[in-house]
């Protein structure tokens, strides 16, 4: 008979019985409604055109490459920095790795290779290079290489300053001499001289801050002689 294929009445408060939302229904006229009618969703209503063609695109339309990523690691396992004072437990992991679970160069080397894996997460098609407890010159070197061979495009630069003293107020990182046996600084005005523009640094030590601040001072100083041409506009960022 018609009523043996009927399908069977679904029970109710299963999902997929409710009944849509009819007009006049609280979801409708409470929620929607009210959401829709804030002041902010008419924000750009009243905006003449000469204000709208003035409104810069957030997302620029030719997207920029980091076509080189230069890893600066200054870790010196298992020489503490004479002004880092472990407490007991602390924070040890570099890279998800300890350095004191594998002799000295190993480690340095697996912490390396750990951190250029996560960037290349994030851009597989960049050129990396690590250096590894490198010298004032070697530093030098290498950003030079990275702005010859990026032309006009970005280049990055990460360092890990865990292994040297803190950054000093006057904009200075620590890197090391040949021996290993100083520790020689190095000023964050130079590593913008050898990187150029664009570029983005990253400072990954103990009161990173002060670098932050040490630039953006830079910046303002070129911004401000950049109007009389004596200098050029600065692309770069600090992260």
């Amino acid at each position: 008979s018609d009523s043996d294929c009927k399908a069977p009445a679904r029970p109710a408060g299963r999902a997929g019985a409710m009944a849509p939302p009819q007009a006049g229904s609280v979801f409708t006229d409470r929620v929607i409604k009210r959401f829709l009618s804030e002041a902010r969703h008419g924000a750009f209503e009243s905006l003449s055109d000469d204000e709208e063609e003035s409104i810069v695109p957030w997302r620029p339309r030719d997207r920029m490459k980091t076509v080189s990523v230069a890893l600066v690691m200054c870790l010196n396992i298992p020489v503490d920095p004479p002004d880092v004072i472990r407490t007991q437990p602390c924070a040890r992991l570099l890279c998800w790795i300890d350095p004191a679970s594998m002799p000295p160069q190993k480690a340095l080397e697996a912490i390396g290779r750990n951190l250029q894996m996560q960037y290349e997460r994030w851009q597989s098609r960049a050129r990396y290079k690590q250096s590894l407890d490198p010298t004032h010159e070697d530093v030098r070197k290498l950003c030079l290489s990275m702005r010859r061979s990026a032309k006009d495009e970005r280049v990055l630069l990460h360092y890990a300053g865990h292994g040297v003293p803190r950054p000093t107020a006057n904009g200075e990182i620590w890197v090391f001499n040949r021996n290993y046996t100083q520790y020689i600084p190095l000023a964050v005005y130079d590593l913008h001289a050898w990187l150029g523009s664009p570029s983005v640094l990253v400072i990954d030590s103990s009161a990173a801050g002060v670098i932050v601040e040490a630039f953006a001072a830079l910046l303002r100083h070129q911004s401000a002689h950049s109007a009389t041409g004596t200098l050029d506009e600065i692309g770069g960022a600090v992260a």
